[in-house]
């Protein structure tokens, strides 16, 4: 091939992903996961839809400590 028929570069990993999110479902991500901490309790969530639990158990389902999902738990229910 010559440099004027090379072809397009893959598409980064983000954008393939993102290009799988509904329209509702990525506005939501990109205004209000913005740790990984967050997308872990979105998928977590996601997972176990009709979960009613304590931040205690969902921490320990999530693999992370209270501490580090207590506050990132807090503004993603002011934010829904």
């Amino acid at each position: 091939m010559s440099q004027s028929q090379e072809a397009d570069p893959p598409p980064l990993l983000v954008t393939r992903l993102m290009d799988d999110l509904e329209p509702a479902m990525l506005d939501f991500v990109k205004t209000n996961v913005n740790s990984f901490i967050k997308w872990d309790l979105l998928r977590f969530f996601y997972n176990n839809r009709h979960t009613t639990d304590t931040a205690e158990n969902i921490a320990k389902y999530a693999g992370r400590t209270v501490s580090m999902i207590g506050r990132e738990l807090d503004e993603l229910v002011t934010r829904i």
